[in-house]
């Protein structure tokens, strides 16, 4: 008699049961979440990247056929730069040398398409400056939020304050 009793309130689970698998699921949410926004928001880099080879290639251009960088997008025979969006970007353009590439906010669409910017990357900016040597130009990267350092190649995890 006292074994069927025992059975009988074995039955379900405890609230300590519950608790315990509670704080175990929140735990691997916590470790989880931030290497899904990562593992989401690099793939889209390569593509927001090669958007601005061709602004990369023009002021170069410019640079050595004038001595001085192109000050804007106009100068060098391109759009403006809210014309020059991607999937993840909206705007790419030139400002006194410096390339800034503007990703999308969440919510927002580029010329009536939707923004698909990771949660990671909208809002920010990833900077491109050019850098001079003995006739040889290399392109120094660097972003406008210490947050997405992460995100970037690892040529671009420098943080500065956007200009």
């Amino acid at each position: 008699m006292a074994l069927e009793l025992l059975r009988a309130k074995e039955k379900g689970f405890s609230l300590v049961d519950m608790m315990i698998v509670f704080a175990i699921a929140a735990l691997l949410a916590a470790i989880f979440i931030p290497l899904f926004i990562k593992f989401t928001g690099r793939p889209q880099l390569p593509g927001s990247l090669a958007l601005v080879d061709g602004l990369k290639t023009k002021a170069v251009r410019y640079y050595r056929a004038h001595d001085s960088w192109p000050a804007s997008n106009a100068a060098i025979g391109l759009p403006r730069p809210r014309s020059i969006t991607g999937n993840y970007v909206e705007s790419a353009g030139l400002y006194e040398g410096l390339i800034r590439v503007d990703f999308c906010n969440i919510g927002d669409t580029n010329h009536g398409v939707p923004c698909k910017a990771a949660r990671g990357l909208a809002g920010h900016s990833l900077l491109l400056s050019p850098l001079t040597r003995g006739g040889s130009i290399s392109w120094v990267c660097w972003v406008d939020s210490a947050d997405i350092v992460a995100l970037m190649p690892v040529d671009c995890r420098q943080y500065r304050p956007p200009p």
